[in-house]
């Protein structure tokens, strides 16, 4: 599906933290460090704060299953992205969010490409 606006983009998914439950600090950094490597939880002026803008709606769900268990407030919203957005967003790894993946054999006809991920060795699909 490609936007009214420009035709270039595709509608993918934001998850947005919104807050968090009082006294649940420490998990919802602990699950942001999970999905963004290096990161902190940020000051409540900055929310909502996009932690992803994926077009996998698989990638969206596993994060806001992970930000809701750990007690944070999540927010979907679908938004339009570039294509080249997109196409880091779907090459990323999942474990550790690296974009520097690449194709990995798979079997048979129909079968989706499994891709690799060269920091971590994570096989995952893409």
């Amino acid at each position: 599906m490609s936007s009214p606006e420009n035709a270039n983009q595709v509608l993918g998914v934001s998850v947005n933290l919104a807050g968090w439950q009082p006294g649940r600090e420490s998990d919802v950094t602990g699950a942001l460090a999970e999905l963004l490597p290096g990161s902190s939880l940020p000051a409540e002026s900055e929310l909502p704060f996009v932690v992803m803008q994926t077009p996998s709606k698989d990638s969206a769900e596993e994060a806001y299953d992970l930000l809701e268990e750990a007690g944070a407030k999540v927010e979907i919203e679908r938004v339009w992205m570039s294509p080249a957005e997109g196409e880091t967003a779907k090459a990323a790894c999942p474990r550790c969010r690296s974009a520097r993946t690449q194709p990995w054999g798979h079997a048979g006809p129909g079968a989706r490409v499994n891709r690799k991920c060269d920091s971590c060795g994570n096989l995952f699909k893409a």
